[in-house]
């Protein structure tokens, strides 16, 4: 939900007042988080520090009750020799169990737990590597991505104003090679003033009200905020699904399992979606819509798995390895979809559609393990 609120809200920020205050918008969030931890951390200590003390209580009313039963067979013993226990062995008591479990000691946490993983919790995070890969980084570019593919195209080389070197009006209009939709971008003046004796768009900022307002880009200006409003819906769809589906899809996975299938179908659907962005035409709403599906459906699975993989003790470091693999991927993949989109010409499409693709397929041999796993291990 709050990654809906972010593609909604920072192109209308930018447009409105301008990019620095979407920016800092962003950092007001961050510290409204920041704000919640330190709530929360008071809360948490309280909460452990009852824990303990709740514990400490525990272990002595077993030793009480241990040691007034004890006391009491010494007394009527001493009373009456004669019903004096014939065995040495002392008296089990109903609450013995309970007092070996309560004062087990709780193993620590230790560097070397981290050799202590079965090797099915890490087939886990790879697997978490490369959908979360595929799904945060594609978010991370999805806006230009779509501009560049559907929302704000660039026209043929040949397309240029009648006039190219007076501003766009009525009696200047694009020339016949321009197309008409208005998802592509429109022609310019190629030498506006002495200031830019070559215009390109390149030049043209239009978060700054000279280039909204200038006759030769103001039409320029006004289709590229259509075209990124537009995209930051369309954007949303993935995220938009998650919020309201995930407890749907939970419901599902705790009533009938097969999370080791799900595992599978996600990335196998991620596949399909970014091999038909990159190679087709096809409109993005349906496919960002099964790309919302297949995030939706492995986040259900992934997280609830952990604890199903691990020693109970080391829950929270397996947890904390998957978080940390989940950031690697979201540092990781940008930088190498930056690489790419520089060597194709800065373009995105349809060679970072082919890493996206790539770590899809990972995914699915990650998830053909996990199914041959469950089998062999009856589960």
């Amino acid at each position: 939900l709050g990654s809906v609120i972010n593609d909604l809200s920072s192109p209308k920020l930018a447009e409105d007042v301008d990019v620095v205050f979407a920016f800092w918008f962003g950092v007001i969030l961050c510290a409204t988080a920041i704000a919640s931890v330190l709530v929360v951390f008071p809360i948490d200590v309280y909460v452990t520090k009852q824990t303990e003390q709740n514990k400490t209580l525990r272990y002595k009313l077993l030793d009480n009750v241990e040691g007034g039963d004890n006391a009491c067979d010494k007394a009527v013993a001493s009373d009456n020799p004669m019903l004096s226990p014939v065995s040495s062995e002392p008296a089990s008591s109903p609450l013995d169990g309970q007092e070996a479990d309560a004062k087990e000691p709780e193993p620590q946490v230790e560097f070397r737990d981290l050799f202590r993983f079965k090797f099915i919790f890490w087939i886990l995070v790879a697997s978490n590597f490369a959908i979360y890969g595929c799904v945060l980084p594609f978010n991370n570019i999805s806006s230009s991505f779509l501009l560049e593919r559907d929302y704000f195209k660039e026209p043929s080389s040949q397309c240029a104003l009648v006039h190219d070197t007076q501003c766009p009006s009525n009696s200047n209009p694009p020339n016949e090679f321009c197309p008409s939709s208005q998802w592509y971008e429109p022609p310019i003046p190629l030498n506006y003033t002495d200031a830019y004796p070559t215009l390109s768009t390149s030049d043209i900022d239009c978060t700054d009200n000279y280039w909204k307002n200038a006759c030769a880009t103001a039409e320029y200006c006004d289709r590229l905020t259509h075209a990124e409003s537009v995209a930051s819906v369309v954007m949303s769809i993935p995220y938009i699904i998650s919020a309201v589906l995930s407890p749907i899809f939970g419901f599902f996975i705790d009533r009938f399992g097969m999370r080791a299938i799900i595992a599978t179908l996600a990335p196998l659907i991620l596949i399909v979606v970014h091999a038909l962005l990159g190679y087709t035409s096809i409109t993005p709403v349906g496919l960002l819509v099964g790309q919302g599906l297949a995030y939706t459906g492995f986040a259900s699975v992934l997280w609830p798995s952990i604890p199903l993989v691990v020693e109970e003790h080391i829950t929270g470091l397996g947890f904390g390895i998957v978080m940390s693999v989940n950031n690697l991927a979201s540092a990781l993949v940008p930088i190498i979809v930056s690489q790419i989109y520089m060597d194709s010409g800065d373009k995105y499409v349809p060679n970072v559609e082919l890493l996206f693709v790539a770590l899809g397929a990972l995914g699915v041999v990650l998830g053909l393990y996990m199914n041959w796993f469950d089998f062999h291990n009856h589960n």
